[in-house]
């Protein structure tokens, strides 16, 4: 397992998009970053492998593989999709949920998945989830994302709480294709919104993990946190 030392990282400055860029983050398992929330310092671990993700969190509080919801007939059904723990929503009623692959969409997980379905405005599309207690874990499948982009100019990001951004892939992906998005933070959180530059890319995601630490592994995160704040501050 490769870790490398946490780096400052905003969306919104050129300087963590290079270096970011230049470690490859694709290409390695974890990378530890730091989110700065207004005057609070977020800790995150990303992942991009399933199976890491699985085993680094404490016992799963909830996973969802949409097994137990209402098939729909054709797509782009809904605005929201609402679970015991989390409601799943967009702007539009762009969300269906199907049980037969196709267009390259499938499910990871049991037979059923849910589809964000592309479409004609500008701006791209968002899919938030709102989580009714806040979590440290959050993890998912997402499936065929990026097999319509142009030149390789997609981009998929995440944004949590505060707005700070977070990627997860980008550039031209060979239809059917899933990636895993993942990461904790010992800041709870609440909302997470992924956002697409492809407006006309549907796409898929499945199997949702989210939990919240173990009592002791919070502790763990919380004096991580006051380390590193006070080295902040010498």
């Amino acid at each position: 397992m490769e870790i490398h030392q946490p780096i400052a990282y905003n969306k919104l400055s050129d300087e963590g998009n290079r270096v970011l860029k230049g470690f490859g983050v694709i290409k390695y398992h974890i990378l530890l970053l730091f989110v700065f929330c207004g005057s609070s310092l977020a800790q995150l671990t990303r992942y991009v492998d399933k199976a890491q993700f699985v085993d680094a969190v404490p016992p799963i509080v909830a996973t969802e593989s949409f097994e137990d919801l209402a098939t729909d007939a054709s797509s782009a059904q809904r605005n929201t999709i609402e679970l015991a723990q989390v409601t799943i929503s967009t702007l539009d009623t762009s969300l269906s949920v199907h049980n037969t692959p196709e267009y390259g969409q499938q499910p990871t997980d049991g037979s059923q998945y849910v589809r964000i379905s592309g479409g004609d405005e500008p701006g791209g599309r968002e899919i938030t989830f709102d989580f009714i207690t806040p979590v440290n874990w959050f993890g998912l499948n997402i499936i065929d994302w990026g097999d319509g982009t142009v030149n390789g100019s997609g981009e998929l990001v995440a944004r949590v709480d505060c707005t700070e951004y977070i990627d997860i892939t980008q550039g031209t992906k060979p239809d059917g294709n899933v990636t895993f998005f993942g990461f904790s933070s010992n800041n709870p959180f609440d909302c997470i919104t992924i956002y697409n530059d492809i407006p006309t890319d549907s796409w898929a995601i499945d199997e949702l993990y989210f939990a919240t630490p173990e009592p002791a592994t919070a502790v763990i995160f919380a004096a991580g946190t006051l380390m590193l704040a006070r080295r902040r501050k010498k």
